[in-house]
């Protein structure tokens, strides 16, 4: 029925069929819960900066003048070097 490489796991199920069902009933219960874990970390400072950062990649990739997306990264990279100079 399972072959020779999954023998014992058939086996095991047939043995102990609670154990399937448990796992069942566990990969059921815990639908969801990737998603949740994923909105926590987008509502994190290390998400917001994920999507920064794609967002930025996604308009390099659609803007036709890159010099001028070139000029406006200079200008905020300008603008939060000196952000951080007044902070230290």
């Amino acid at each position: 029925m399972a072959g020779k490489n999954r023998s014992n796991i058939a086996a095991s199920i047939l043995e102990n069929p609670q154990l399937l069902e448990d796992v069942y009933n566990k990969s059921i219960n815990s639908e969801g819960s990737a998603i949740k874990e994923n909105e926590k970390y987008l509502d994190s400072v290390s998400g917001k900066m994920q999507i920064l950062t794609n967002k930025t990649q996604e308009l390099a990739n659609i803007t036709i003048n890159s010099d001028g997306l070139k000029i406006m990264l200079d200008i905020v990279n300008a603008l939060l070097s000196g952000v951080n100079s007044l902070a230290k």
